[in-house]
């Protein structure tokens, strides 16, 4: 699959007389040299320019899909036609080095399924009255030693237990009792 990506420049007549129209090529080259083997990417056309003066412009380009991976350069030519006669002919290039190949990102992230909440517990251990009720950063607390007890131990109540601790104590309880 070929890759697209936009050149801008800025083409300037620092000349002391006025330069016709002319085009800035675009090459894909493997050195910052421009030679017989570079790649013609694009152009973009250069209006007429007065000494002094410059053209800015973009241009959308696509590299060719036989193209490898790795560091290239783009090179911009003035005057990549060689229309316009010049006093110098030899400054007519600029070069940027060019990285391709895959570029992994994290294009979106989901999650599924849900997050617990801490849970508001008040609970008696030994008798059906229980109730559940979602509280955000609160514990279950649990209270042994009332009088509607039924425990057979003789503590005093234990508030702000923690529900995890609590079903791992009523766990232990459990399987003691069904020894």
């Amino acid at each position: 699959m070929p890759s697209h990506t936009t050149a801008g420049d800025t083409t300037a007549n620092q000349g002391g007389g006025g330069a016709g129209a002319s085009a800035t090529g675009f090459y894909l080259s493997t050195n910052s040299s421009l030679d017989a083997t570079d790649v013609l990417l694009g152009s973009r056309t250069v209006v007429a320019l007065t000494a002094g003066t410059a053209d800015t412009g973009t241009v959308a380009l696509t590299i060719p899909t036989s193209t490898g991976t790795g560091s290239f350069y783009l090179i911009a030519k003035a005057d990549g036609g060689g229309a316009v006669p010049e006093t110098a002919e030899t400054n007519n290039t600029r070069a940027r080095l060019l990285k391709l190949g895959p570029d992994l990102v994290i294009a979106s992230l989901t999650v599924q399924g849900f997050w617990m909440a801490p849970l508001g517990y008040n609970s008696h251990p030994f008798t059906r009255h229980s109730t559940a009720s979602a509280v955000a950063g609160s514990f279950s607390q649990t209270h042994v030693g009332d009088d509607t007890d039924t425990s057979p131990y003789p503590d005093p109540a234990l508030r702000g237990i923690s529900t995890a601790a609590y079903i791992r104590n009523m766990s232990v309880l459990i399987k003691a009792l069904e020894r």
